[in-house]
């Protein structure tokens, strides 16, 4: 639900006025507390409202490639369907996250502005406990997006889809199958973005570039360190392989052999 934030008396605080002449340093201590907490909230809700607007554009461009594909290939339409209407599901739940985190974060700056203007004991008790209940709020509303982002069934059906079809394109067959869906283990630790990552990546790639290695993003780092990743050199019909690992941050190709390691 959107946070709400009640009425507040104003506080009337003239030009060049110290409104903390009047507070005590304990309840002087109280404020500061308070304002670097909120300070903390603002910016986990900014870090967060960041990978949801990452989360939701990657959500999107899944949407638009499945449709490409659909156009293309009639015999999983029926799949690619249930793919997209779980992404449009998936994408009015960001939606709605992101404008009750934007509501709290509003609110939260409200608080600060309230703090810094309290100049008597009864408003810094009253502002405090106020603070505390956007506080607690904002806290729910960001460990909300860790539970419900990414949504594992949505990322992996969408992701698995779209590797059928292509693949399907490319040899003019149709590749199904029930795949169980990956576990992901609870980590708080995890922005939304690298939870993605962390379940794109247990789908097999069918052929890493150069480029991927250069890049080497988290998913294909894990592959390496793994020893999932083999070069290939090809010479006319024979082929040779050579182990990828990483070494210090380094790539390292070992040598040629005729069997892969």
């Amino acid at each position: 639900k959107s946070m709400e934030l009640p009425s507040v008396g104003a506080v009337s605080v003239k030009p060049g006025q110290d409104h903390t002449r009047s507070i005590s340093k304990k309840l002087q201590s109280m404020v500061q507390e308070h304002k670097s907490s909120i300070n903390n909230l603002i910016r986990e809700c900014e870090e967060v409202l960041s990978q949801l607007g990452k989360y939701q554009g990657q959500v999107r461009d899944w949407k638009t490639q499945h449709y490409q594909l659909q156009d293309k290939l009639y015999d999983l339409v029926k799949q690619n369907k249930a793919a997209i209407k779980l992404l449009e599901q998936e994408d009015t739940s960001v939606v709605n996250m992101t404008t009750e985190g934007e509501a709290g974060k509003k609110e939260l700056q409200t608080m600060l502005e309230c703090l810094d203007a309290v100049n008597t004991a009864q408003e810094v008790v009253t502002t405090i406990n106020e603070a505390d209940q956007y506080n607690v709020e904002a806290e729910d509303w960001i460990q909300k997006c860790q539970e419900l982002f990414p949504d594992i069934n949505t990322v992996f059906t969408s992701v698995k889809m779209q590797e059928s079809i292509k693949k399907a394109l490319h040899i003019m067959t149709t590749e199904t199958g029930a795949t169980a869906v990956p576990i992901l283990l609870e980590d708080s630790g995890s922005t939304i973005m690298e939870k993605v990552e962390r379940i794109t990546g247990e789908i097999p790639l069918k052929k890493l570039t150069v480029d991927h290695l250069r890049g080497m993003s988290k998913a294909v780092k894990r592959l390496v360190e793994a020893g999932l990743v083999l070069g290939v050199q090809q010479d006319h019909d024979v082929l040779r392989y050579s182990r990828i690992t990483l070494q210090d941050g380094q790539l390292h190709l070992h040598a040629l052999q005729h069997q892969p390691p």
